[in-house]
């Protein structure tokens, strides 16, 4: 019994260390004409039909199931996929332990080419609703407004919130895209 406990624990603080440094993996925002772009090639041991496949299947679990929520596209010719979906982020505890929640929409392109897959983010807005907060920001931000390097920079009763939004797009892009990765790679 204290060999199963002593197990979980192990596992837990496995989990919790490997969430963290993927979290961390990107940790910075790319600008394209203005725009954030998020991107992310990964390898591939397949060969490209294979990996287009199962790159169609991914995107018809996550985007697939439900039109209130998502949508995607297939382009078989191309091997590639481009879905527009939205989640409810969960924020990181601010400085008064308070979670707070944000529903981010995306855009996300996917195609297979060359030995990779590459994984496009973009058209990335923030639906805010807060009750308590109902003037502390604009009901649709632009990701340009809130997770970039310069939007950060600014320090205001906004900054706590801005550097959270940032730190779980991030997570939520490298689990994504971690989650693509393993299933590409057969795990």
């Amino acid at each position: 019994m204290k060999y199963i406990f002593t197990l979980l624990a192990v596992f837990a603080f496995t989990i919790s260390y490997a969430q963290a440094s993927s979290a961390e993996e990107q940790s910075s925002i790319l600008v394209k004409q203005g725009k954030v772009v998020l991107e992310k090639e990964l390898d591939l041991i397949i060969d490209s039909k294979s990996a287009y496949q199962i790159l169609r299947l991914w995107a018809k679990d996550n985007y697939g199931r439900d039109p209130f929520i998502s949508s995607v596209r297939y382009d078989n010719q191309g091997k590639f996929i481009t879905a527009k979906s939205r989640i409810e982020l969960l924020l990181p505890p601010d400085s008064k332990n308070i979670r707070e929640k944000i529903v981010m929409r995306y855009r996300i392109d996917a195609s297979i080419a060359n030995g990779k897959c590459v994984v496009t983010f973009r058209e990335i807005a923030y639906l805010y609703e807060n009750p308590q907060k109902p003037h502390f920001l604009p009901k649709i931000s632009k990701a340009e407004e809130l997770i970039t390097d310069q939007a950060l920079s600014l320090k205001d009763s906004q900054s706590e919130l801005r550097s959270n939004v940032r730190k779980s797009t991030l997570y939520f892009i490298s689990q994504t895209t971690q989650e693509l990765d393993l299933r590409l790679h057969g795990k």
